[in-house]
């Protein structure tokens, strides 16, 4: 045996395990990580073989409900943060007892109310030409 062979550690991959890896991506209809438990792979591997095979790059397979930015969230010191409808304006200092955010309903598309929105966000002073 040469110095080679003794250095070169074998493949998991066998052949049979590329042909099924392929079919397998090329359908599209199970995620990687079933991908990987179907053939015995991990699904690191399986995406690092299909890399190197140069397989079509698939679209992610979401799986589940899709999570909403800010749900409220029990604090060990029984305060909530703020829910995605409800103004993340923080009154006071997170330290005191006292600290809350405000609460308010949100304006749309921002994570505040309309006040706390206007002093969050400045608005761009206009260029005037010259």
């Amino acid at each position: 045996m040469t110095e080679n062979e003794t250095n070169k550690k074998a493949s998991p991959w066998t052949i049979e395990k590329i042909e099924q890896l392929k079919m397998l991506w090329i359908d599209g209809n199970l995620s990687t990580e079933k991908i990987g438990r179907k053939i015995g792979m991990s699904k690191g591997s399986v995406i690092g073989k299909a890399h190197r095979l140069n397989l079509a790059k698939r679209a992610s397979v979401k799986i589940g409900k899709p999570n909403k930015t800010r749900r409220p969230i029990a604090r060990k010191d029984s305060r909530t943060l703020p829910s995605y409808r409800t103004c993340a304006w923080p009154i006071g200092h997170p330290i005191n007892d006292d600290f809350h955010y405000c609460g308010e309903t949100v304006q749309p598309g921002s994570s505040y109310c309309s006040p706390h929105h206007s002093r969050a966000y400045i608005p761009r002073k206009k260029q005037h030409d010259s």
